[in-house]
């Protein structure tokens, strides 16, 4: 039952990379930033793990991986959109400054 449970998450995690290759490339072809392109491989690896984890009955060591797994992944996505915010309040305040003074 521990393989399985193991091979099964290897299996979600090659398939959130498969995932994230794929929709980076479209993202990055229509021009999103950087930081959404990357997101969506956090967002399904938090899930995979989520449901793998409640899903399967598994031994403590397993589950104390799946755990960590679950932590770097939510850990990577509040980390990606807190770069992201970072950046748009960077803009926001360079046109804010930009046209203060130009006012002047």
């Amino acid at each position: 039952m521990t393989v399985l449970s193991i091979m099964c998450g290897v299996i979600c995690l090659l398939m959130a990379e498969w995932i994230h290759i794929r929709l980076a490339r479209v993202l990055r072809q229509v021009g999103a930033p950087f930081e959404w392109q990357h997101l969506p491989l956090f967002g399904i690896m938090l899930l995979s793990l989520y449901a793998i984890l409640r899903l399967m009955v598994l031994s403590p060591s397993v589950s104390l991986c799946l755990k960590f797994g679950i932590i770097y992944s939510a850990t990577g996505a509040l980390f990606l959109l807190f770069l992201f915010f970072i950046k748009v309040l960077h803009y926001q305040t360079y046109i804010f400054l930009v046209n203060w003074l130009r006012c002047d």
